[in-house]
């Protein structure tokens, strides 16, 4: 689904702007690793993961409710 150093937001209470360093932790897992812009490398579901464009964006605010922050 994601590719490394692909753009994503990241869900966790607020969309916070990061890459995907690593995408898959293991195959039975829906754990991906991403590096989010202040530099903290941290596994994250991918469910709570979205790429980051402008069309993800609108899909993300009409289905989740929720507006990724500007950076």
């Amino acid at each position: 689904m994601f590719k490394e150093r692909t753009p994503v937001w990241v869900w966790d209470g607020y969309w916070w702007p990061a890459y995907v360093v690593l995408t898959a932790l293991d195959l039975e897992s829906d754990m991906i690793l991403v590096r989010f812009e202040n530099g903290v490398t941290a596994p994250v579901k991918a469910s709570d993961v979205r790429h980051r464009d402008f069309a993800s964006m609108h899909i993300t605010q009409r289905y989740l409710g929720n507006t990724p922050r500007h950076v």
